[in-house]
């Protein structure tokens, strides 16, 4: 098993986090999960409103409910409203839900 396949057993520091979850915002598609786009219609919340937040914002926490980190970032959509991501890395970027 290559380094890179192995899950890690503790979360990245915030700061990690963060320059991780930009590099694949920004490099490799952004996948959304079924509840993820539910939210969004919801909420109203664009792709352009995730990405801001996701390039702006900030981790704050992270948990590990099943195999993989959660890290929950507080941004703001294009308009400067308050809102978070939940996001999972697991080689790509994974939207689990977002909160406004």
């Amino acid at each position: 098993m290559k380094k890179e396949d192995r899950l890690p057993d503790r979360p990245l520091s915030p700061r990690h986090a963060i320059e991780r979850i930009r590099l694949l915002e920004r490099d490799v598609e952004l996948v959304l999960t079924r509840h993820a786009r539910q939210r969004m219609a919801q909420r109203k919340l664009s792709r352009r409103d995730i990405r801001h937040c996701l390039k702006y914002g900030r981790v704050v926490e992270h948990s590990k409910p099943f195999r993989l980190w959660r890290y929950k970032v507080d941004g703001s959509t294009i308009d400067g409203e308050p809102m978070s991501c939940v996001v999972e890395i697991n080689g790509k970027l994974i939207l689990i839900t977002v909160i406004r």
